[in-house]
């Protein structure tokens, strides 16, 4: 393993966000991978075959670095490797308690800057089954990068284990970073075309939780999950009816668009001015089937916004959601942002929360969405335990309040709301639920 890496675009974009715009409240930033798994896994067979991949000194001791003002920072790695009571955790959890997790595991600690920023917990239930939740720091990690690490950790037996991952990009050479830094002016004009989308999608006023009446204006502590779980035949119905509503197979552009107007349902019941509700969307920009790298944030982002005339329908959102991912997939918008990030890495990150939170006064968003795709698919087994169920659990900050992911796992389809404790009232949340399942079937459009 090496010593240090560069950090990626999409690395010092998270960082940027969090420092830049975060007001008080839950940690942000922490992303959390749930396996709920139908037998017992011993912290010893974890740590195991942990030791096994070689990268137990880097879970435990990764830091931020720029011992350079203006250079490129790193990811930093040091000690000997022995810190693995620093990141495996065991808790004893009560039969009735499965599928929940503890405050302890849910207010685990994990920094970019104070080691360590990975962490693993073992839930234990009288039953005798487990479950595993691996907690990072989203600076250092994606979702994708998460799931190739499970996988390679999980399937790791007796020193075997499937054809092993790259973990870091290759380290750019001497000449490279010559011909980068002569490209700079052709580089800066690409990269002003994300910058511009980017402001023009997300200019106010935005709908959020966070501009609403009720808003308690970070006063949120904990970040609290609701999970919306839906079996086989449901989640075969729902495609079917993402491709009735003209989505196709755009099932992202479908799930993002019941997302949406669930939501407006509770700005709605809010009394709430209407205003327009504005998405960005992470895509991962690995190479489809590549085995790498794993650590690293390998993403860039497409902007949606929906005008309250757009979410009269859902076949008409989704028409004009698609216009859009198009129109910025033929004008280069992704690879565009991902130019801008890897520019601005050699700037204080404030520089670049300021870029992108300045115009909104910080209300980047109307709430944060993700769809990875099928979730660690042929994961069935971790270190021959028989696995149940996977979940992504999202980060939340401050503002917008709310983060939603879609999953899927073997067929399964289910959704996951991550929210600030006190931002929503139970009976939003029971309506933002009711309004999501009611979207997905494609019901809202026969009722209302």
């Amino acid at each position: 393993m090496p010593g240090h890496v560069r950090l990626t675009g999409g690395d010092f974009f998270n960082l940027a966000m969090e420092l830049g715009t975060v007001r008080p409240g839950p940690p942000a930033n922490i992303c959390r991978l749930v396996l709920h798994l139908d037998g017992y896994l011993s912290s010893g067979s974890l740590l195991e075959a942990i030791r096994k991949t070689g990268i137990e000194n880097w879970l435990a001791s990764a830091r931020w670095s720029r011992p350079i003002p203006f250079f490129i920072p790193r990811w930093k790695a040091n000690g000997n490797g022995n810190g693995n009571d620093f990141f495996i955790h065991e808790n004893e959890m009560a039969e009735d308690d499965r599928g929940k997790l503890p405050h302890t595991v849910l207010s685990r600690k994990v920094s970019p800057f104070n080691p360590p920023a990975f962490a693993f917990d073992l839930l234990h239930y009288p039953s005798r089954k487990s479950s595993l939740v691996i907690t990072w720091h989203h600076a250092l990690m994606d979702a994708r990068g998460a799931e190739m690490l499970s996988a390679y950790i999980g399937v790791t037996v007796k020193g075997k284990g499937p054809a092993k991952p790259f973990f870091f990009e290759r380290p750019a050479t001497m000449k490279e970073d010559v011909s980068s830094w002569l490209r700079l002016p052709a580089r800066s004009c690409f990269a002003r075309k994300a910058i511009h989308t980017a402001a023009s999608y997300s200019r106010s006023p935005i709908a959020a939780i966070g501009t609403s009446a009720k808003s308690k204006s970070g006063e949120g502590k904990d970040q609290v999950y609701k999970i919306i779980s839906f079996d086989v035949e449901d989640t075969s119905s729902i495609d079917r009816a993402c491709i009735s509503a003209g989505a196709g197979f755009k099932i992202s552009i479908y799930f993002l668009a019941a997302a949406i107007r669930a939501f407006d349902k509770v700005i709605t019941s809010r009394g709430c001015k209407p205003s327009a509700y504005v998405v960005p969307v992470p895509i991962d920009t690995r190479k489809r089937g590549s085995l790498g790298p794993v650590f690293g944030n390998h993403i860039t982002f497409l902007f949606f916004r929906a005008e309250q005339e757009d979410i009269s329908s859902m076949n008409r959102l989704v028409t004009e959601l698609s216009r859009q991912m198009t129109e910025q997939i033929r004008g280069m918008i992704p690879e565009s942002f991902t130019t801008t990030m890897e520019l601005f890495r050699n700037l204080p990150a404030g520089i670049l929360a300021l870029q992108a939170a300045g115009p909104t006064k910080g209300q980047i968003a109307s709430f944060f969405f993700s769809f990875p795709g099928d979730t660690c698919p042929g994961l069935d087994s971790f270190l021959e335990v028989p696995v149940v169920e996977v979940l992504h659990l999202p980060p939340v900050s401050v503002p917008p309040g709310l983060s939603i992911i879609f999953n899927k796992y073997r067929g399964k389809l289910s959704v996951v709301l991550s929210f600030v404790e006190g931002w929503f009232d139970p009976d939003e949340i029971d309506l933002l639920d009711s309004s999501i399942r009611k979207e997905l079937f494609h019901e809202s459009d026969l009722l209302d």
